[in-house]
């Protein structure tokens, strides 16, 4: 979670959409950033993860490098309809 992620969902929920969020990334987080957001559910072993996303229709994915690829897989497998905004070139 970083600000600029925070900053996302933020504008996305005031823009009326159902944000849901989930990171494992303990590395990469902000914890400012984090706290601010009611969201958030930190998982390392993607059990939460897992039931977030049972039933979800639409998820976008940001950058798909090799984090991004699992969760479109993932999120694909459980039938969601899969959103990439970006891919990794390298």
């Amino acid at each position: 979670m970083t600000i600029q992620t925070a900053d996302l969902i933020e504008t996305l929920t005031a823009l009326g959409a159902e944000v849901r969020w989930c990171s494992c990334n303990i590395f990469s987080t902000q914890d400012h950033a984090a706290a601010a957001i009611a969201h958030l559910i930190v998982d390392d072993d993607g059990d939460a993860t897992l039931l977030i996303h049972e039933g979800v229709k639409a998820a976008v994915v940001c950058r798909y490098g090799d984090v991004g690829k699992g969760c479109a897989a993932g999120l694909k497998q459980v039938g969601a309809r899969v959103i990439v905004t970006e891919i990794d070139l390298y």
